[in-house]
Formats: C-alpha cells, sequence, structure tokens
C-alpha cells in the first residue's frame, strides 16, 4: 500500500501543475510520502473521488491587450495540525491569464499570523521577480503588481527596518527595498477576491469555484472533443513501445566494473607463477586483483597513517626552520 500511495500521490503532483484546484491536497499528500499512514490513504481517496466528479477543468484565454503581472498571495497561519507550520500560496496572472500557480509549507514555524503573511509575501514577490525576468527575456515588457490580503504584512513591507515587531527574520525585509525603489508595488486586496485562497486550506465548493472562476478555470464534465483524436495519434506509439518491451536496466558501475571477465593470465611450463596482481596478490583470477572489504579498509587505514605522519614531518621542519631564525 505504500508503493500505491507513492505513486498515486506522485500522480497527483504532476496533475496539479495544471489543476489550481488541488493544488493544495497534492501538496499535502507529498508530504506524506516518506511515512504514509492509514488516515493519508483516506485523503488519497477523498482526492480521487473529487477527481472522478471534477474530471475536467478549461482555463479559458480570452483576447486582451498587453497587461502588466499581478501576482496573488495568501497564506495560512499555524494549518498543520502536526508541525504547526503554514501554507503559502501564489498565482500569477497577466490580466485574465493564469500563467502560473504554487503551493507551498513554509520552512519554520511562524510566531503570528503577520509573520506568516509577511514569509508568503516575500515567496510571492520572488517568483513574481522570477517570472518577470523570463518575460523580460522574451521581449514582454510587464510591471509587477503583489496583491495580499494581510494589512500587517503589508505595513510591514512599507516600512523601513522591522519597528517594533523584533522576532521578524532580516533576510526577509529585502522586499522593504524593492518596494522603495519601484521595482514592485504591493497592494491590498479583499479576501473574497483573492484566487490564492484555494491553495492555503481545503474550502468548500462554493468557495472554491469563485477561487477559480477569478483564476480564469471553469470545471467541465466529459472530456474534451479533441481528446479521441490525440489518442488515435498516440496509441501506435504506446502499442509499439509495449510490444518492445522495456529496456534493460543497467548495472551499476562498481558491480559491472567487478564483472568484467578478462583473460587469464597462463603459466609457462616450467616458468614462473604469474605475478602479483595491482594490491599485491598473486593468482590467476582477475577477481583476487580486487581488494576484499577488510583489505579496502586496512588500506585505507594505512594511507590516513602515512598522511599523518608526513604532516608531523612537515611540522616538525617549520618549528626548526623557525628556532633556526
Amino acid at each position: 500500500e505504500c508503493g500505491m500511495f507513492r505513486g498515486a500521490a506522485a500522480r497527483a503532483n504532476y496533475l496539479a501543475l495544471d489543476r489550481l484546484d488541488i493544488a493544495f491536497a497534492a501538496k499535502e499528500l507529498c508530504r506524506r510520502m516518506s511515512v504514509p499512514r492509514a488516515s493519508d490513504l483516506v485523503a488519497l481517496r477523498r482526492l480521487a473521488q473529487y477527481l472522478v466528479g471534477t474530471p475536467r477543468v478549461v482555463q479559458k484565454l480570452p483576447w486582451q491587450r498587453p497587461a502588466g503581472l499581478k501576482l496573488f498571495s495568501d497564506t495560512d497561519f499555524a494549518g498543520c495540525p502536526r508541525t504547526r507550520r503554514s501554507t503559502s500560496s501564489g498565482v500569477t496572472m497577466r490580466g485574465r491569464h493564469l500563467i502560473k500557480h504554487y503551493s507551498r509549507t513554509q520552512k519554520v514555524v511562524t510566531l503570528s499570523s503577520a509573520e506568516a503573511e509577511l514569509g508568503g509575501v516575500v515567496s510571492g514577490a520572488s517568483e513574481g521577480l522570477g517570472t518577470q525576468a523570463i518575460a523580460r527575456d522574451l521581449g514582454i515588457a510587464a510591471d509587477l503588481l503583489l496583491l495580499a490580503d494581510s494589512s500587517a504584512a503589508i505595513g510591514i513591507c512599507r516600512r523601513s527596518g522591522i519597528g517594533r515587531v523584533r522576532h521578524l527574520a532580516v533576510g526577509q525585509l529585502w522586499v522593504q527595498e524593492r518596494i522603495r525603489d519601484k521595482t514592485l508595488r504591493l497592494d491590498k486586496v479583499a479576501g473574497e477576491a483573492n484566487p490564492a485562497d484555494i491553495g492555503t486550506k481545503h474550502l468548500g465548493a462554493e468557495v472554491m469555484r469563485r477561487c477559480m472562476t477569478l483564476a480564469g478555470l471553469v470545471a467541465r464534465e466529459g472530456r474534451s472533443s479533441a481528446a479521441p483524436a490525440l489518442t488515435a495519434q498516440v496509441r501506435p506509439f504506446l502499442d509499439e513501445r509495449a510490444a518492445r518491451g522495456p529496456p534493460p536496466r543497467p548495472a551499476p558501475p562498481v558491480r559491472a566494473l567487478l564483472s568484467v571477465q578478462g583473460p587469464r593470465p597462463q603459466q609457462q611450463p616450467g616458468g614462473p607463477a604469474p605475478g602479483p596482481g595491482p594490491f599485491g596478490m598473486t593468482g590467476a583470477d582477475p577477481a583476487a586483483a580486487y581488494p576484499s572489504a577488510a583489505q579496502a579498509q586496512q588500506l585505507s587505514h594505512q594511507s590516513n597513517q602515512n598522511q599523518n605522519q608526513n604532516q608531523s614531518q612537515r611540522e616538525v621542519r617549520s618549528h626548526t626552520v623557525w628556532d633556526d631564525r
């Protein structure tokens, strides 16, 4: 069951790249891949039931004029009941087009909701600046607007320094400099108009539909009209691969090296026995040229002793030269 759980969680994580509605659920499942429990299997079954009921999500890309980048950021506070860590979520939009989304668990345990929201704003600023740099490489000039629904985090980012909030990490205050030099703008958005709320916690159906609508996503039933044609094109390729079978697995480098059987040295009539191997061992078997584990450990220990002895001799010589001076 552990293998089945890990495989299904990995598939959900792959599907979450295009499905904003399951980003948080897939992230939580992947966090349990190391030591899955029975409750995690229940969570996987619930996600499967949701995908059966909502098998298709369509992303709308209406025509629009050139627009800047908007990144919606949102964070919950101590949402994980086991580690008490918060989750940061972000949705990057260009006009009405969804470009990217993410849902991540913060690495540290925050002491307040303002600190958790500040971590989400900093993460969103990093993602937004990275997306802006990619757009610049493609010849697209776009301003960056960062939107958050936390007044406390916005106040911290707009001031200079930490103020009275002494427990904040100084490494997060680089956003203040970016706001002052107008590299990005930070504004407030209402919680009901923030589509990033869908990636911070489990929500009801009505709230999920509202967030998906804000991100330009619509849930549909059935399959797309292009799906049968695409299946007909891909099916011959898959059948050919299945007929050939899986490719052979390469042997590990060390094992492949030890399995090499070279020509065995032959002893001449009346002549001497074969000479010693590279490690001082004799014999006609090439495998005898490779040391055992005990011999390799002995050789390593002897090499370390030689290095220590050489180091001691160098130190003695340096002290002798200094005393002569």
